[in-house]
């Protein structure tokens, strides 16, 4: 038998027991499934594709990306 569920993301526990909210935590899920390359570790999605892909507004992804610095979960790089 065969089954192929796509791809996924495992959300580390003390990601989940950091006190972010739970916008933050739907955002990490969706770069580790979705963004991340899997060598290099780096993801470069807009701002509006994240928010599309959380249904939540690009202010909320501002502020879950903040979260997610504070506890040091992602890095953010500006490319340019």
């Amino acid at each position: 038998m065969k089954s192929d569920i796509g791809r996924f993301a495992i959300i580390p526990e003390w990601l989940l027991e950091s006190g972010v909210s739970a916008k933050s935590i739907r955002l990490f899920a969706v770069l580790a499934c979705k963004y991340v390359d899997r060598e290099t570790h780096t993801a470069f999605p807009s701002r509006g594709k994240l928010a599309r892909d959380c249904d939540l507004s690009e202010k909320s992804i501002d502020t879950a990306i903040k979260e997610l610095i504070n506890i040091a979960a992602i890095t953010k790089e500006i490319r340019l």
